[in-house]
């Protein structure tokens, strides 16, 4: 008897799509995936994967296969579908869902640029156009001091603590109950603190030391960043940084207030290239490529809408893609007073530009504010105290809000 499978498998570590295959028991097995999908690792035409199948009653087993990437690709099974070797992480099947829900999402798919995801399970998705799976998890709060429980309805311990604490006239002899706190018996106490493992200490002591210093890496960088020139007279603030390898990798500043979605908002983000390839320029590429990346996404969340042509040319499979910019309108943008070229994308209230200078590369995100008015200036370390002071007003309106 043979056993066709149709639905969910993982392959490649990570990338999940649908397949039709002929037959599980069969020693070269064929496999047909409903969704055309590309690697962004360019691999060679055929490509040895594991395969691990995520539905139905032989959930959890599998297999190898060739991946053929000519079109349309298939799987060519190398074995029988049977249970995963020691070497191999065992996969947690997925429920059964015959007709999954497609979903948009805020953030574009990061191989091919969709904004589609099958949603296979509560945690479980792929994209529709390529097939890539992600995992998601909801997040949880855990707090560092203990809760206290309330004490069970048939206490008499509650009974008590509720005569103390609702009797305003206590006697002369007894210590008034206001402004105390009862502690509850130790058997009605919620679960006990836990230490902090070494990574959530560090990354505690890294946020205090920003919340009492937000240029602290400002000041550590090797570079300085670039900012609004002086045609912008409103909010200059803090944005954030970034590292790699243990050093600071990019620096921003957000103009603005980013808690009003009326006002005008700009953020510019100076970037270093990372060296991860070896060849200068290829780092270059690959540093301007991901950025376009992020300014193509920003522009999907802000207006909801992306060009066929813009995505496609941002999320390029090639090895060495084309110009990401192509589609963009060239610009001239002037930095420092030099004038500098770079290119603009710019969709109903909304405009992304990037550019480059002294090796290093500027994205910029703009709403609600002209792009004529576009121009950029070096901050010093003098400069960015405007930046810090904004961004302690920012915390502190935050802090205490106007009474309504």
């Amino acid at each position: 008897m043979v056993a066709s499978y149709t639905g969910v498998v993982e392959f490649a570590g990570g990338a999940t799509t649908v397949v039709d295959i002929d037959d599980l028991d069969a020693p070269s097995w064929r496999g047909r995936p409903r969704l055309l999908f590309s690697n962004h690792a360019n691999p060679p035409a055929v490509w040895l994967v594991g395969v691990h199948l995520l539905e139905g009653p032989r959930a959890g087993q599998y297999a190898n296969a060739d991946l053929h990437h000519q079109p349309p690709p298939f799987f060519a099974g190398r074995e029988p579908f049977g249970e995963a070797p020691p070497n191999v992480l065992p996969r947690h099947p997925l429920s059964s869902n015959p007709a999954p829900r497609v979903i948009d999402t805020q953030s574009l798919c990061p191989r091919c640029g969709g904004h589609q995801y099958i949603q296979l399970t509560t945690s479980h998705s792929c994209c529709s156009d390529c097939g890539l799976g992600r995992v998601s998890q909801p997040l949880r709060l855990e707090t560092s001091s203990p809760p206290l429980a309330p004490p069970r309805p048939s206490s008499p311990e509650r009974e008590r603590l509720r005569g103390e604490l609702h009797d305003t006239a206590a006697p002369r002899d007894k210590p008034s109950l206001e402004r105390r706190t009862t502690r509850l018996p130790s058997g009605e106490l919620g679960a006990q603190p836990r230490t902090p493992s070494p990574g959530e200490a560090k990354l505690r002591a890294h946020h205090e030391r920003l919340m009492a210093d937000p240029a602290a890496h400002f000041g550590e960088a090797s570079f300085q960043p670039f900012g609004l020139d002086d045609q912008w007279t409103g909010l200059r603030s803090i944005g954030g940084s970034g590292t790699s390898d243990g050093a600071i990798s990019s620096l921003t500043l957000t103009h603005g207030d980013p808690y009003d979605e009326t006002g005008p908002l700009v953020r510019v983000t100076t970037v270093s290239h990372r060296h991860v390839h070896g060849d200068p320029a290829v780092d270059r590429a690959i540093e301007r490529s991901l950025l376009v990346r992020q300014l193509v996404g920003f522009m999907w969340r802000t207006t909801g809408n992306i060009d066929p042509e813009v995505r496609a040319a941002a999320f390029d499979p090639g090895r060495t893609p084309p110009d990401p910019t192509a589609p963009w309108e060239p610009v001239t943008i002037p930095i420092d007073g030099d004038p500098t070229g770079g290119h603009l994308l710019e969709q109903d209230n909304a405009w992304v530009a990037l550019t480059e200078r002294d090796g290093l590369l500027v994205a910029i995100e703009g709403q609600r504010w002209p792009r004529a008015s576009l121009g950029l200036r070096t901050v010093d370390p003098d400069a960015l105290q405007e930046y810090v002071q904004g961004s302690a007003l920012i915390r502190n309106q935050r802090m205490n809000p106007p009474a309504s």
